[in-house]
């Protein structure tokens, strides 16, 4: 038997598991804090700019080396993340492990209707992260001439050393942490009431039973209160019954 809850009831319920709640959104909240700045490693991004100009032309582009460049930056984008290229960087920083790893950290990212790519690297490390972007950029313009015949590859940006982490957002993910752990909550304690079939009060046994409650027998002997008064009641009783004696004396 499951409990219809209303809204009312949601309110209450809310106020009532309140300190559960907060206590749930607290304990998140340290938890992500420790991860965020304690444990996860700081990942730096750099980047560097590149324009591929297949012209002989020095002077500018006309436009059918515009239309030629839109068509080949796809292929010199995929050059970027070859072993042609991103190997020898690899083979060049000499640090060893896994080249998987080290490739997966290189982005090449293509500007729509123009001949510009955009190489993005990234490492834990901030100066390492520059490296690796304009080392890129150097063999890539190498790799240009002999593989597929580009001879001018410009330079519109270098990569400059980052000044503060990439990754992790470490505000903002301590901040959707503790949302997600208040919501968490809210429903956990709202999905505890609901399967809860302890008969409460006498609104539960005619909503859950059909029956109508005609009184309600209150228990004097586990009740303080109501015990305090009966015990006031017999003291007075027999206040009145010594009075009555002693007036007939």
């Amino acid at each position: 038997m499951k409990r219809t809850i209303q809204f009312q009831e949601y309110l209450y319920i809310a106020r009532k598991k309140s300190g559960l709640i907060a206590g749930i959104m607290f304990l998140t909240m340290l938890v992500s804090i420790y991860l965020n700045y304690y444990v996860l490693e700081p990942v730096y991004e750099s980047s560097t700019t590149l324009i591929i100009n297949a012209s002989k032309n020095e002077e500018a582009l006309d436009y059918g080396d515009i239309v030629f460049n839109r068509e080949i930056v796809t292929t010199c984008a995929e050059l970027v993340k070859s072993k042609a290229v991103t190997g020898k960087v690899y083979e060049e920083l000499g640090k060893g492990g896994d080249y998987e790893d080290f490739a997966g950290r290189i982005t090449v990212k293509t500007v729509k209707e123009t001949g510009i790519i955009r190489i993005v690297a990234s490492s834990n490390d901030a100066a390492e992260s520059a490296k690796i972007a304009n080392r890129l950029a150097f063999f890539f313009s190498k790799e240009a001439s002999n593989i597929i015949g580009i001879d001018r590859v410009g330079i519109i940006e270098d990569a400059e050393k980052p000044v503060a982490p990439e990754k992790p957002r470490k505000l903002l993910n301590t901040a959707i942490a503790t949302l997600l752990a208040a919501i968490t909550g809210l429903f956990w304690v709202f999905y505890k009431e609901s399967v809860n079939d302890t008969i409460l009060n006498s609104e539960d046994v005619e909503k859950f039973v059909g029956l109508n409650v005609i009184g309600v027998v209150p228990n004097f002997e586990k009740s303080t209160k109501l015990y305090t008064i009966r015990e006031a009641s017999q003291k007075y009783k027999q206040l009145q019954y010594t009075r009555r004696i002693g007036g007939g004396a």
